[in-house]
């Protein structure tokens, strides 16, 4: 029961690093009030760099178990080691497919601390009779003793890489350029006269049989890259803008990298009649639906239509 009471002593710091993390994460879904500021912020300044250090160094910690090592230089060190894995993680979540928001942020950070407090759990307990012994309420386990000036400096050289690590991220994306946010261009054109294209000059007034060359544009403005997938249908209208009757006249699938733009040419060929018919471009980046309309598409353009 002493050597039990010892060994939970000797990890109770990680132990209230984990009970921090699960709160500050399940404040972060469950609750939008004060309490979610009062839980967060003290898990994002100290939780995930001072279980990472531990994790790395668990021999030296406060005096809970007879070491002389750091209170002060174990919460500069977390506060420091934290603030870094902050930026790191922000600065390269612009580079997934994630938003930079409060819950990936937290995500991310939280199995960091789990992670590390798990690891720095594990090697202090693997070495709880090592070196020299320590007594405990009866029982007597061995603890390393640090050297005090190896501290000091171990300290400095963390701090340093933490900081060194978070100006080259910031730096990366300073010479990186704006991103801005995600987003799908989609576009119609006609041929001008002079043979360039135009976001004017659309078709009003068609007969059934004739043809109209036009020209849809989507542009991958995601950050990664997309399968699109465009469906261009005729529709038939009451007075009421509700659609009476559809036909589809053709899609087109194809894969855009990001920044790139997918331009392509088709032929416009009516197969309905009547007045004020909607000629709808659907676009969609997934799976289609059986039945393509303006309210399941990603994005949708129209142009109105006299056909007789």
């Amino acid at each position: 029961m002493a050597r039990w009471s010892a060994s939970l002593l000797r990890v109770a710091d990680l132990v209230a690093v984990i009970l921090l993390t699960v709160l500050a994460l399940a404040a972060t879904f469950l609750s939008e009030s004060l309490l979610r500021t009062v839980v967060t912020i003290p898990f994002l300044f100290f939780a995930p760099g001072y279980s990472v250090v531990v994790a790395m160094f668990p021999h030296r910690r406060s005096s809970l178990d007879g070491e002389q090592l750091f209170g002060s230089e174990a919460l500069l060190l977390g506060i420091a080691t934290s603030i870094a894995f902050a930026i790191i993680v922000g600065v390269n979540l612009e580079y997934t497919v994630w938003d930079i928001a409060a819950a990936p942020v937290m995500v991310a950070l939280s199995s960091i601390a789990l992670l590390a407090a798990s690891i720095g759990m594990y090697r202090r307990l693997s070495t709880l009779n090592e070196t020299s012994p320590t007594t405990f309420g009866g029982s007597s386990y061995r603890a390393k003793t640090p050297n005090i000036g190896d501290s000091i400096q171990l300290s400095s050289v963390v701090v340093a890489v933490a900081v060194l690590v978070a100006v080259l991220s910031v730096g990366a994306v300073a010479l990186d350029p704006p991103r801005g946010e995600r987003y799908t261009e989609f576009g119609l054109l006609t041929e001008a006269d002079n043979g360039t294209l135009v976001a004017d000059n659309y078709p009003s007034e068609m007969s059934v049989g004739d043809q109209e060359t036009l020209y849809f544009t989507v542009t991958n403005r995601e950050m990664q890259p997309k399968q699109y997938t465009v469906v261009i249908t005729l529709v038939a209208t009451n007075e009421d803008g509700e659609a009476i009757q559809r036909a589809q006249l053709d899609s087109f699938r194809n894969e855009v990298a990001a920044e790139e733009t997918w331009r392509q040419e088709h032929t416009v060929e009516p197969l309905l009649s009547g007045e004020r018919l909607r000629l709808t471009y659907l676009l969609y980046d997934g799976p289609v639906p059986e039945q393509p309309t303006a309210q399941n598409s990603y994005r949708e353009l129209h142009v109105w239509l006299d056909v007789s």
